[in-house]
């Protein structure tokens, strides 16, 4: 990385500092994996506990799904964001992260809207997206 290169033009007391910037640099940067975002997604899949729970016909639109405590895919994404952070990040850590188990689930499917229509797929059952969170739970584990 960019710490890297450094190394052939400093001495021996600067190559310890930046492999540990380098370090830090890596896992913060690059990586940025807190626990929040574990928590975001196990709320999630809390707001998700069943069938009866899951909107499958999502709009991006989450004030029906709070009225109703019936979630999509994003709104229960949407949700638990607000919840634990306080924010939603539509390009943060999680979204990247569930929009990327998607596209490893749906290789052949192309999406405008990566959450919203894998969602509203009639192909998608509950069971898929039971999976689908615990695949992205576990890519930031």
């Amino acid at each position: 990385m960019f710490c890297m290169a450094l190394f052939v033009y400093t001495i021996s007391s600067m190559k310890f500092s930046c492999l540990i910037l380098g370090y830090f640099f890596a896992l913060f940067i690059l990586n940025p994996c807190h626990a929040q975002h574990l928590a975001i997604l196990q709320l999630a899949d809390e707001m998700l506990e069943d069938p009866t729970k899951w909107h499958q016909e999502d709009e991006r639109i989450c004030l029906d799904d709070e009225k109703n405590q019936r979630w999509s895919l994003y709104c229960a994404l949407y949700q638990a964001a607000i919840q634990i952070e306080g924010r939603y990040k539509h390009r943060g850590v999680v979204m990247r992260t569930v929009r990327k188990v998607i596209k490893q689930a749906t290789p052949k499917q192309r999406f405008k809207h990566p959450i919203r229509d894998y969602n509203n797929l009639k192909s998608t059952t509950f069971k898929d997206l039971k999976l689908l969170l615990q695949q992205a739970i576990e890519r930031l584990s």
